[in-house]
C-alpha cells in the first residue's frame, strides 16, 4: 500500500472516529433521557422507541469500534511487512 492510499486510510479512521463520538454522544442523551423518564410513562410507546433508539445507537457504537480496530489493523500490517522487507533488503 502506498502512502497516499495509507493516507486516506488514516483519514477515514479520523471519520469513523468522529462518527463513533457522535452516536455515543446521542446514545448517552437517550439513556438520559431513559432515566429521567417520569415512571407513569415508563410503559409508553414513547419510552420504548426511545429505549430501542438508544439500544441500536449503542450497537451502531460497538459496530464503528469494530471496524475501526479491523482498519487499524489494516495499517498496522502494512507497517509490519514494510518493516520486514525492508530487513530482508539489508
Amino acid at each position: 500500500m502506498n502512502k497516499p492510499k495509507r493516507q486516506k486510510i488514516r483519514e477515514a479512521i479520523k471519520f469513523l472516529e468522529l462518527a463513533k463520538e457522535i452516536v455515543e454522544f446521542v446514545a448517552e442523551d437517550e439513556e438520559e433521557c431513559l432515566n429521567n423518564f417520569p415512571e407513569n410513562l415508563q410503559s409508553s410507546e414513547r419510552y420504548y422507541a426511545i429505549e430501542e433508539s438508544q439500544s441500536v445507537l449503542s450497537d451502531a457504537a460497538d459496530d464503528i469500534e469494530s471496524i475501526l480496530d479491523d482498519v487499524r489493523g489494516v495499517l498496522w500490517w502494512v507497517v509490519i511487512v514494510r518493516f520486514l522487507l525492508g530487513k530482508s533488503k539489508k
